[in-house]
């Protein structure tokens, strides 16, 4: 019994990425890692590593500023 425990690939496991709080079986992790928002992963523009959370609130301020201000543009021309 303690060595299927050892090796059962649905025993819930702590993420190893630091601050998240979620347990995913052995199984999932690998999808889990993937899509973490506490990943560490390198920005696209400036190659700063930050976590995949806050990177992805940058994205969509980003998104948003460049919508209105292209909007405003637009409609003053």
């Amino acid at each position: 019994m303690q060595e299927h425990e050892q090796n059962c690939n649905y025993e819930p496991i702590a993420c190893r990425n630091l601050g998240c709080p979620r347990k995913v079986s052995k199984f999932d992790m690998e999808a889990h890692l993937k899509e973490c928002g506490y990943a560490m992963v390198d920005c696209k523009f400036c190659k700063t590593k930050m976590k995949r959370l806050a990177l992805e609130v940058i994205y969509i301020d980003l998104v948003s500023f460049y919508q209105c201000h292209i909007v405003f543009a637009v409609d003053y021309q």
